[in-house]
C-alpha cells in the first residue's frame, strides 16, 4: 500500500496512542479518517486536514458509514479500566465486533488491530507470537483488560478470515510516551515522593507510542510481509529501578529513598519478528525518560489550562 495514495481510517483518534497514528499515517502522505465520538475534542487536538467522522464502538451503523472510502481500517479504540471488569470486557470485546463486522460491510480489505502484550498469559518465559493467547475466563479487576484484549483479537481474525480481508494485529507492551496518562503518570507519582517503594526483580517492556504508529506504517506499506501476522512490540526491556536511575539522570524529580521490595516477575515478549520483517527500531529508555523529562511538565500545564478554560 502506498501510503501518499491511501485513506486510512482510525478508530479512536483522540486517544493518547490515536494520536500517535494519526501524525504518523498523515507524514507519511496519507488521508486520515479520524472515527471519534467527539467532535470538538477532535477539532481541538487533530490537525485541521484530518477528516472527522463520528461513530462509537456500540453502533455498527455508524462505524460502517464511518469507514466509507477507507483503503483500510486501524482497529485502535479501547477502553483501558480496572475498575470495571465486565464493562471492561463487554466495550472491548464487542466494539472490536462491530469495527470488523462495520468495515466488512464496507468492503475494506486491509486492516491493523492494535491488541496488547496483556492478551498473553502471564509468564517467566520468553513469549513470541507463536504462543497461545489467554483463554476466556471469568473476569476481575487484575485481569479484565487482558481477557478483552486476547478476546477482541480472536474475533478480528475470525470475522477478517471469514471475509477474507487481510490483517495484521500488534502486541505492544507499556506503550509510554510524555503525555502518557497510565504508565508514564504512574511511575512518575511514584517518583516524586521523597521515599519510593518499588518492586525489585520485576522486568517490563516499555515502547513509545510514536514508535507503536510506526510499526503500523511498515505493516500498511509492507502488507505481502505483515498481512495474517501478529507482532510482539517489547520495546525496551527494563527494571523500574533502571527507569528511575534514568528519571534522575535525566534532571527528573527522584526520591531520596528507593525501598525494595522483592518481585521476581520477568516480562519479556519477543519482538524480532517486526525487526527482522518490517525493519522495526524501538528507541532506547534514557530517550524516552529524557523526552519525557523535558516535555512532561508544559503538557500538564497545558492540560490544567485546557480543563479551567
Amino acid at each position: 500500500m502506498e501510503l501518499s495514495k491511501a485513506s486510512i481510517a482510525v478508530t479512536g483518534a483522540t486517544g493518547f496512542l490515536g494520536g500517535y497514528l494519526v501524525h504518523r499515517l498523515r507524514a507519511r502522505g496519507a488521508r486520515v479518517i479520524a472515527v471519534v465520538r467527539d467532535r470538538e475534542k477532535a477539532h481541538r487536538l487533530l490537525p485541521p486536514d484530518v477528516e472527522v467522522r463520528l461513530a462509537s464502538l456500540d453502533d455498527p451503523t455508524r462505524l460502517a458509514a464511518a469507514f466509507a472510502g477507507a483503503d483500510a481500517v486501524i482497529s485502535n479504540a479501547a477502553v483501558i479500566s480496572f475498575r470495571t471488569p465486565s464493562a471492561t470486557l463487554r466495550t472491548n470485546v464487542e466494539g472490536t465486533r462491530n469495527v470488523f463486522e462495520a468495515l466488512v460491510r464496507q468492503g475494506v480489505q486491509r486492516a491493523v488491530a492494535i491488541s496488547s502484550s496483556a492478551a498473553y498469559p502471564l509468564s517467566y518465559r520468553n513469549i513470541d507470537e507463536r504462543t497461545p493467547l489467554q483463554p476466556l475466563r471469568r473476569a476481575w479487576f487484575g485481569n479484565a483488560y487482558g481477557q478483552s484484549k486476547a478476546e477482541s483479537e480472536r474475533i478480528a481474525w475470525q470475522l477478517a478470515d471469514r471475509a477474507n480481508v487481510a490483517l495484521t494485529t500488534f502486541r505492544p507492551c507499556g506503550i509510554t510516551g510524555p503525555a502518557d496518562p497510565l504508565l508514564m503518570a504512574n511511575i512518575e507519582r511514584a517518583l516524586s515522593a521523597r521515599f519510593a517503594v518499588l518492586p525489585a526483580f520485576t522486568t517490563i517492556g516499555v515502547v513509545h507510542a510514536e514508535d507503536v504508529a510506526e510499526a503500523v506504517a511498515l505493516a500498511l506499506e509492507q502488507p505481502a510481509t505483515a498481512s495474517g501476522k501478529a507482532y510482539n512490540l517489547q520495546g525496551e526491556t527494563i527494571t523500574l529501578w533502571q527507569f528511575a536511575s534514568a528519571w534522575r539522570a535525566a534532571g527528573g524529580r527522584a526520591p531520596r529513598v528507593r525501598l525494595p521490595v522483592p518481585l521476581p516477575l520477568a516480562l519479556r515478549y519477543d519482538d524480532a519478528l517486526v525487526r527482522s520483517e518490517l525493519g522495526w527500531r524501538s528507541r532506547s529508555l534514557s530517550s524516552i525518560v529524557e523526552e519525557a523529562v523535558r516535555v512532561r511538565p508544559e503538557l500538564l500545564r497545558a492540560s490544567g489550562d485546557a480543563a479551567h478554560s
